[in-house]
């Protein structure tokens, strides 16, 4: 199938990429074009030293390639807060649907900014939609079929769905409401939740995932299902004032005992959550001896230099 010919507008932004990336950029492009957008059809990783946009599909390849492109040119701009997954349930079940849904959730806050300079660029064609939303539909089956079973996937690809329509295409959305209506009103309570504050600073950013984290479980507990608890499993790095960075770990955090294990050493983990929030912002384990005397000595360290020592990532805001 060979190379796609690519709009200016994806050239640019490669162009822009590649002079602002701290590594040499590679894109990869695979023979395969199945007729509409999935998710997946673009990924990007380190490879030899490179950063290296894989895209998988050809079905929408400026789509693809410029949405993996402005997430990379907003993670070096913006300095955009990042997740990570430092736990594990145990059960690999489990934590592959837990890991998917608060990336999902997570993308979609960032595409409340993405769609929006993509249609800037000129493409969210009207073909571009046609084939994301039959992408929609070959992910979901309709509720008729399977009931609850795929609420988590349903809910949080509707999200992202409205997010990208943006309630303009009414027939679209008369299609969602009839295959999927417990879905589709619970991913409506999230949309308008996200549409109240804006997400664009960094902090913004934040504050969006942790409130949409929350909302996702409180729908679930709505359609009588199990939350996922991704406040408590999905680590969200910190945006911090300066004055936060010099107080005490104890003017900022609460640390706990998890049941779950840290996924590296699968030893007895401990988050550390935001009091503000609630949110997971680290993951530590504790020595086995003289635990009371750790905590007690980690409570007194400033945030700067406990986050330095753990290696956790953090940025410093200076406004909204």
């Amino acid at each position: 199938m060979g190379e796609p010919n690519l709009q200016a507008a994806t050239l640019e932004l490669l162009n822009r990429a590649r002079q602002l990336s701290p590594t040499p950029l590679e894109v990869i492009y695979r023979d395969q074009k199945v007729g509409y957008i999935l998710p997946d059809q673009g990924q990007q990783y380190l490879s030899g030293g490179g950063w290296c946009f894989d895209i998988s599909d050809l079905t929408a390849p400026d789509f693809t390639l410029s949405h993996q492109l402005l997430n990379y040119l907003m993670l070096l701009e913006k300095q955009v807060p990042q997740i990570s997954f430092n736990l594990t349930t145990n059960d690999l079940q489990l934590d592959a649907k837990l890991m998917a849904s608060g990336m999902a959730l997570y993308q979609t806050v960032l595409n409340t900014t993405i769609y929006q300079q993509q249609a800037d660029l000129g493409i969210l064609t009207e073909e571009i939609k046609e084939a994301y939303f039959k992408g929609v539909l070959a992910q979901l089956p309709p509720e008729s079929e399977q009931g609850n079973q795929l609420a988590s996937l349903r809910m949080a690809t509707l999200l992202d769905a409205l997010v990208f329509f943006k309630d303009e295409e009414p027939a679209v959305m008369s299609k969602f409401q009839e295959l999927y209506p417990q879905a589709f009103e619970q991913a409506e309570l999230m949309y308008q939740m996200l549409q109240q504050k804006p997400v664009t600073t960094p902090i913004q950013i934040r504050r969006g995932i942790v409130r949409l984290y929350r909302m996702f479980d409180k729908c679930l507990r709505d359609l009588q299902l199990q939350p996922l608890r991704l406040s408590e499993f999905v680590t969200v790095s910190l945006v911090l004032t300066e004055n936060q960075t010099m107080t005490k770990m104890k003017n900022l955090f609460e640390i706990y005992h998890t049941e779950w294990q840290d996924n590296l050493q699968f030893k007895s983990a401990y988050i550390g959550r935001l009091k503000t929030d609630q949110q997971n912002a680290f993951v530590i384990n504790a020595p086995e001896q003289a635990e009371q005397e750790y905590f007690k000595n980690l409570y007194e360290m400033p945030v700067a230099v406990f986050l330095r020592q753990q290696g956790c990532e953090y940025f410093v805001r200076t406004k909204d």
